[in-house]
């Protein structure tokens, strides 16, 4: 599900700062896009650092960029398995 399809539901489920579980799943021009929830919602991760595609990765929630979930690597890019 791209960021454009988003119900009211998920888009008033996050607020800025929040931590969130996500997957990589697809490199990108100037990031990745990663997904999260039941739903697979799809989202952006800005970065010139490589990941590899399905590290889950736990990220800090931004906000929305054209109507897509924009997030952060504030707590670095290790895989979220090695942080648990």
């Amino acid at each position: 599900m791209l960021g454009s399809q988003l119900n009211s539901r998920w888009k008033h489920q996050f607020k800025p700062g929040q931590p969130v579980s996500c997957r990589v799943v697809a490199i990108v021009a100037g990031g990745c896009r990663v997904e999260f929830g039941q739903d697979k919602i799809q989202g952006f991760l800005p970065t010139h650092q490589p990941v590899a595609i399905g590290t889950q990765l736990l990220l800090q929630f931004l906000g929305y960029k054209d109507q897509m979930p924009l997030f952060n690597a504030s707590y670095g890019l290790q895989a979220y398995a090695a942080l648990a």
